[in-house]
């Protein structure tokens, strides 16, 4: 990947803002912290659906875990995350009439959350996984990708079902403890794996949700189709 391709890698700006909430809660000053990373939070405020760059997401998170000595900082702050910290996909994830719409999307519009990593469905007999798949030339911190399962996790809890998420593969080490993963997760966690994989039964996949609505649910479709060839060719960073 050249240079300029890992200079373009963004997030959506509602993200960081997301850690700050988490770090306020839990004692730190959330606030200086996005400071000391080069993000402005009015100007992130006044624009939640801008982009950051990854650069700067990941000077974030080591700092966040690097100064509350917290591993699992990124756990707590996609246990916290709001369907609107990711925009038109919360939307999307909160009217899907099925986990199956679900997935389709966190597939197509993934470009609208981060541009950092690549998604995609790994279909087996009795389970679906969507892969985290990081991208050559963009750094990203372990918290970045513990945050992105534990919303992913936590949505699925709200919307699907508690035991929708079966099993979750990380490539990151198994840390010491490991039972904030355990905790947050709620299924079955391996560490040190080959990808990073959240794996939900294939039997749920059509089973009708009971906040569905297939016709929102269009809408928000056609809305990130429209945001997503926006970014195509005018992604605005917020520095």
């Amino acid at each position: 990947m050249a240079s300029n391709d890992l200079i373009s890698a963004s997030t959506v700006a509602a993200w960081p803002l997301a850690v700050m909430t988490t770090l306020d809660s839990r004692g730190f000053a959330g606030a200086e912290l996005l400071r000391e990373a080069g993000l402005n939070v009015e100007t992130l405020r006044a624009n939640p659906g801008g982009r950051v760059s990854t650069e700067l997401m990941t000077r974030l998170w080591s700092l966040a875990t690097e100064r509350s000595a917290d591993p699992a900082m990124g756990l707590w702050v996609g246990r916290g995350a709001m369907p609107m910290h990711v925009r038109v996909m919360g939307l999307l994830i909160q009217t899907a009439p099925t986990l199956a719409h679900i997935l389709d999307v966190a597939e197509r519009f993934k470009r609208l959350i981060t541009t950092g990593v690549t998604l995609r469905l790994i279909h087996q007999p009795e389970r679906v996984g969507l892969e985290i798949c990081e991208l050559p030339g963009v750094a990203l911190h372990p918290a970045s990708i513990d945050a992105f399962i534990a919303a992913h996790v936590s949505n699925m809890r709200r919307v699907v079902s508690r035991d929708a998420v079966q099993q979750v593969d990380l490539k990151r080490p198994q840390p010491n403890p490991a039972q904030p993963w355990q905790q947050v997760l709620g299924c079955d966690v391996n560490f040190a794996q080959s990808s990073n994989v959240i794996w939900h039964q294939r039997a749920a996949l059509d089973t009708p949700l009971p906040l569905g609505d297939a016709g929102l649910w269009r809408e928000h479709e056609q809305l990130a189709q429209r945001e997503l060839a926006a970014l195509d060719t005018t992604p605005a960073l917020v520095q």
